[in-house]
Order: structure tokens, then C-alpha cells, then sequence
């Protein structure tokens, strides 16, 4: 029973820390190569990226924008960003604009997205890891993802430390005389 307990730990530690590092790394890459982590906050997008997913938007220049493009844009200065599908692109009047949607949404955004408003491409979305990365975000959400991992890993060695010092007094060494 006790092995199997101890097999049962080992999967759920090493689960745990390949999770972990999963997220880590879809958190960290994007910021190393300069691309956003965005949260969707309404459901305009659904099913595609439900609410609380995490996107990674990379930059684009508006010119490689294309039709069926999932597009981060700025609405208005002091709203979030807004991820929604480009359904067309107008060139007339020698600007680019960008007719967008939401995935949920019946009709088409009323107003066109300029390229100057443009962000980036959405280029990954994963359901729910929004919480996450909101989480992380906030000063007591980071202080926890670094003092949880950590108590853990003293835990970890104080129970270690303790099975060395029980098997050393169960088990007394017998030292052998060399002649």
C-alpha cells in the first residue's frame, strides 16, 4: 500500500511540475519573441476562444492581414483590446480598414478597425488559462505562484530528511573490520 501511495505521489508530483512548466513556458516564449498574452474577457468569440481563454497575439504589419484572420485590436483608448475574426478588408479611400466579428456575434462590427489600431494576430488560444494568467498578473497571484512551489520543495525535503534519519536508526550499519 505504501509503495503504491508513493508511485501515486511521484505521477501526481511530476504531473504537477510538467503542468507547471507548460504554463510557464506558454507564458514566458511569447515575452521572449515579443509577442502579447491577452485574456478574452467576453463571450463575442465563443466557441473559438471562450471566456478566460489566454491568447498569444504576435505583431503583424496590416498588410499581411487577411480575410478569416483572428486580429487583436484597440477600440477605444480606454477599453480592453477586442479579439474578433476580419470578415473583409476595405481599401478604398487609400487606407486599410478591417471589417471584423465575433465568432458569436450576428453581425459585423459597426465600426472598422483602422491598421493603426490593429495589435497583432492571434497565433494560439488555450480554453480557461486566462485565470492564470490574470492571476499572475496581479501581485498576490505572482507572490503565490512563487511561495506555493517553494514551501512545496521544503516540504519536500523535510520529509525526505526525516525518512533518512527513521531508516537510519531501523537499519544500524554494520561496519566490517578490515585486516
Amino acid at each position: 500500500m505504501r509503495k503504491a501511495l508513493r508511485i501515486a505521489g511521484g505521477v501526481v508530483r511530476y504531473g504537477v511540475t510538467a503542468l507547471a512548466l507548460a504554463a510557464a513556458a506558454f507564458l514566458v516564449v511569447p515575452q521572449v519573441l515579443g509577442w502579447k498574452l491577452v485574456t478574452v474577457v467576453s463571450g463575442s468569440m465563443t466557441p473559438t476562444y471562450p471566456v478566460d481563454s489566454a491568447l498569444v497575439v504576435k505583431p503583424v504589419d496590416p498588410a499581411d492581414v487577411h480575410t478569416g484572420d483572428v486580429i487583436v485590436f484597440v477600440a477605444e483608448d480606454d477599453r480592453p483590446m477586442v479579439a474578433h475574426r476580419v470578415v473583409a478588408v476595405d481599401t478604398t479611400a487609400g487606407r486599410t480598414a478591417f471589417i471584423t466579428k465575433g465568432d458569436a456575434n450576428e453581425e459585423p462590427d459597426q465600426t472598422p478597425v483602422l491598421a493603426t489600431d490593429v495589435r497583432g494576430r492571434v497565433v494560439a488560444g488555450v480554453p480557461y488559462l486566462g485565470v492564470f494568467v490574470r492571476a499572475v498578473h496581479h501581485p498576490l497571484g505572482f507572490a503565490v505562484l512563487l511561495v506555493v512551489p517553494a514551501l512545496a520543495l521544503i516540504a519536500q525535503e523535510i520529509v525526505s530528511a526525516r525518512r533518512g534519519r527513521a531508516s537510519d536508526g531501523a537499519h544500524p550499519r554494520v561496519q566490517q573490520e578490515v585486516l
